[in-house]
């Protein structure tokens, strides 16, 4: 038996065939890499604890995440790295990332509160007309980290931001049953135009909404 086969036949007791060997022998490496990285660290991704590398993206305020093999996130998760909040734009973690999953991110700059739905208790009965009375209480109200731009996100032919209004705002944050017709930022007031969801599958992923100053 030759070398190659003899290092065929080990990587096949650790999987279907050579090609999952392989494969179950990188995540190995990988994971174990990670133990003993000195640029490992625990970050937050809605609130649970990963174990990430983190680089710098191709702009000030992106970054790239790498996670350990198999783990999965969802586009439009809110990841916090030491006291800043990013939102995930893109995630691969299928085929040959499944070894190296990555995500990326962008730096949030603002957080948008929505109030919470409104409930009703009933306290009692109308003694005339015998219909029953409610107490009606304001929702819990809801924060979301959110990116703020005055500028919209596609580009002109010369690949340049397209400049809009100064009292037109373009908040991308991450998805939820949307249903303000109004939001706050910067101590101003907009009425919500439009609320793109096409950045949304199965109900994950990143809503934009553009306000108009009121």
């Amino acid at each position: 038996m030759s070398y190659l086969d003899i290092y065929k036949t080990r990587l096949q007791a650790s999987g279907d065939n050579s090609t999952d060997g392989i494969v179950f022998s990188s995540k190995h490496t990988v994971k174990n890499n990670f133990s003993n990285s000195l640029f490992s660290e625990l970050v937050l991704i809605n609130d649970d604890e990963y174990e990430a590398i983190i680089t710098q993206g191709e702009k000030s305020n992106d970054k790239q995440l790498l996670l350990k093999p198999d783990v999965k996130i969802n586009i439009g998760s809110v990841v916090k790295i030491k006291e800043s909040n990013y939102l995930v734009f893109d995630f691969l973690g299928d085929g040959i990332n499944e070894i190296y999953p990555t995500a990326t991110l962008k730096l949030c700059n603002n957080s948008l509160t929505v109030k919470g739905e409104p409930t009703e208790t009933q306290v009692g009965t109308n003694p005339y007309t015998g219909e029953p009375v409610y107490e009606y209480q304001d929702g819990v109200p809801t924060t979301y980290p959110c990116i703020v731009t005055m500028q919209l996100e596609n580009e002109n032919l010369e690949n340049q931001p397209i400049r809009i209004n100064n009292d037109v705002v373009q908040v991308t944050l991450p998805y939820f049953d949307f249903k303000e017709t109004q939001i706050e930022l910067y101590e101003n007031i907009y009425q919500v135009k439009t609320v793109d969801k096409t950045k949304v599958i199965n109900g994950v992923g990143l809503l934009t909404v553009l306000g108009e100053k009121v």
